[in-house]
């Protein structure tokens, strides 16, 4: 798995945010409010968002450099994840990261799957970064993750454009209208000098 970080260290993280901008006509209409539902109606609609798929593009920037993968799918079914990754700039063949808060298994082009039943150490590994996936399908709605607490800014709608949760600061925007909720197409982690971009180009709700 040595051949995921090198190979994806060869884009810089701006490359995220030019590629949703080059793709913005294909994306999902923009959230614009919606007057039935109140700010915690919302939040408990997305609270029961546990079943849904993604794609788009995610970044990573360190002290050491910074790279790209697109996120051919992320599928959530509760707690459990599939993430298909790949960077066809560089022939990169398809890396698939799927498990639960308590497992995981990765599996690379050319390379023996690996798993572990520590999900944070093992893709800390591969990627480079801390990636917090347990927490990470929360934030990517929009809201905290339970069991923590969280502080949290509002935007002009109501909805939350900064969470800072369990020493991250989440920053949340181009929020889209999926099935009348408000599900954001850019989310950025930071965390000291770790930085990591969502572009989600589309969202579903199974």
């Amino acid at each position: 798995m040595s051949i995921l970080l090198p190979l994806l260290k060869a884009f810089t993280l701006s490359a995220i945010i030019a590629g949703t901008i080059a793709s913005c006509a294909t994306t999902p209409p923009d959230y614009t409010g919606n007057p039935d539902l109140s700010a915690t109606s919302i939040h408990s609609q997305l609270s029961q968002v546990n079943d849904w798929s993604l794609f788009g593009k995610i970044g990573f920037r360190d002290k050491d450099g910074s790279y790209t993968a697109a996120i051919n799918n992320w599928r959530q079914t509760n707690q459990d994840y599939v993430i298909d990754l790949s960077s066809t700039f560089l022939g990169l063949g398809a890396v698939r990261i799927h498990g639960s808060p308590s497992y995981v298994t990765v599996e690379e082009s050319g390379e023996e799957p690996a798993s572990s039943e520590y999900p944070n150490e093992i893709l800390h590994s591969i990627l480079g970064v801390p990636l917090p996936v347990a927490k990470l399908r929360y934030w990517m709605k929009g809201i905290p993750a339970p069991n923590s607490s969280a502080e949290t800014v509002k935007n002009d709608l109501g909805l939350n454009q900064e969470i800072r949760q369990d020493g991250w600061q989440i920053k949340l925007s181009r929020y889209q209208n999926i099935n009348t909720l408000p599900l954001p197409g850019l989310i950025k982690l930071e965390q000291n000098d770790i930085r990591i971009s969502l572009a989600i180009k589309s969202w579903t709700i199974h």
